[in-house]
């Protein structure tokens, strides 16, 4: 079943707040998604573990197992490199 909602950039400004405001409706459906699994693991342990971690890095494929169980995508992006 897809539930899961990515937030892309998650654990940046914008995306941080998204990932709060999510995470109060989907308490552990949220994943802020990022080049950096750290960083996404570390604002993961300030939410608590009800935001997820994920890393995610767009330059690199991604397999459609990965997104199997994905509802939504949201891209909270600075796009210096619009390639």
């Amino acid at each position: 079943m897809k539930e899961r909602i990515v937030v892309v950039g998650g654990y940046g400004h914008v995306g941080r707040i998204i990932c709060e405001e999510l995470r109060e409706k989907y308490p552990g459906l949220v994943y802020a998604a990022g080049r950096s699994l750290e960083r996404a693991e570390r604002f993961s342990q300030e939410t608590g573990g009800v935001v997820l971690p994920m890393r995610l890095d767009m330059g690199q494929s991604v397999t459609a197992s990965e997104w199997e169980r994905i509802k939504l995508v949201v891209m909270c992006l600075d796009q210096a490199d619009d390639a």
